[in-house]
């Protein structure tokens, strides 16, 4: 019988697989790397490139109706020449577990990753990249890893360009093929001119690229020709905000009064739980949300630049464009601003993708 947690090694050169491995809902086959992945036999293999943001809300995009004045026209090509996903989720709202499911299609029970910043994936867990580079294509990661400390080379991948953890919005230090260099400039712009550089790159082989940007995580820092954006604009207060919690759980209205991490909780312990949470006021401009809204507009240029490249080089059709956010961004609703609990807003993320061969 077919195991349904393996997704077809064919279907993934064809590009379809990345979203079965986007939405975490498979695991490609733990053991040797050694078999190589046929080609489809449509024609020459496509190329593929994945971006990938940071605490993206599936509503912080020019495409949803929640935030009219975010403007965000790369993305909204990106739809419209290809696809919008609108009920992508994952499985795990927290960065390093959705991170290693996006490159392994496994669960974080399977592929182990559980936490954020303590270990990377088994050394026999293969990834999408892995498998792509032994069936001969040309691979590259740009950004984010954010798995175990450390920036240097994970296996997989030809080219590597990554920072430690979380990184710097300004001037990050970078691991550029195992030696160490400080970039001048805002993340996002040094991580797609990197990025564009290798695209550029003579090359006869199909290619996988990963860029995995920092945006739009924690503090929120946007480019500064982006930092004076939404001068007029108003945050609309979520339907769910004034939601007084008396039908949910003590340690829901616990959490979301002092926190739900172990440091929290744990500082939180004695504290007498209210039967309800007292209303409090909605900030129609809230800077850090503002803010927030802020690092995507480079995100959008960033895609722009790369479908550009792609169109300057003659391969744009040939290429598998994949654009997903880790996991979604609370950004008020429910009262909270983070990720860590399983509410839609936490687990719906923005997916997108061209490619005209199939979509």
């Amino acid at each position: 019988m077919t195991d349904p947690l393996r997704p077809n090694r064919r279907e993934l050169l064809k590009g379809a697989a990345a979203l079965g491995l986007a939405s975490a809902t498979g695991c490609l086959p733990k053991g040797p790397l050694s078999e190589p992945i046929s080609d489809p036999g449509a024609g020459t293999r496509p190329n593929m490139i994945v971006m990938i943001t940071d605490d993206q809300a599936a509503s912080a995009w020019g495409g949803a109706p929640d935030y009219p004045f975010l403007s965000t026209p790369n993305l909204e090509r990106l739809a419209a020449e290809g696809a919008e996903l609108s009920q992508a989720f994952c499985t795990t709202a927290l960065c390093s577990p959705s991170r290693a499911s996006l490159l392994t299609g496994c669960y974080a029970h399977r592929h182990g990753v559980i936490h954020n910043e303590e270990n990377d994936l088994p050394p026999e867990m293969p990834t999408y990249p892995r498998l792509l580079q032994q069936s001969g294509y040309q691979t590259a990661f740009i950004g984010k890893w954010h798995m175990r400390h450390g920036a240097e080379v994970r296996p997989g991948f030809d080219h590597w360009v990554a920072f430690d953890g979380q990184g710097d919005y300004i001037d990050p230090k970078l691991n550029v093929d195992g030696e160490m260099h400080t970039a001048t400039g805002y993340v996002t712009d040094v991580l797609t001119d990197y990025a564009v550089d290798w695209l550029r790159a003579p090359r006869t082989a199909p290619f996988c690229l990963v860029l995995s940007h920092k945006a739009a995580h924690q503090p929120f820092v946007p480019a500064a020709h982006h930092a004076q954006a939404f001068a007029d604009a108003t945050l609309p207060k979520p339907g769910n905000f004034d939601d007084d919690y008396a039908s949910k759980p003590a340690w829901l209205r616990r959490a979301t009064l002092w926190g739900e991490t172990a440091t929290a909780w744990q500082a939180s312990d004695g504290r007498t739980i209210p039967d309800t949470l007292p209303p409090t006021t909605w900030d129609a401009r809230d800077p850090e949300k503002l803010n927030y809204l802020r690092t995507l507009l480079s995100v959008d240029d960033s895609v722009g630049r790369m479908l550009d490249t792609l169109n300057e080089l003659g391969i744009l059709d040939d290429t598998f464009v994949f654009f997903a956010g880790d996991n979604g961004f609370m950004l008020g609703a429910h009262r909270r601003g983070d990720k860590r609990l399983a509410y839609e807003e936490s687990v719906r993320a923005p997916m997108l993708v061209r490619y005209p061969r199939l979509v």
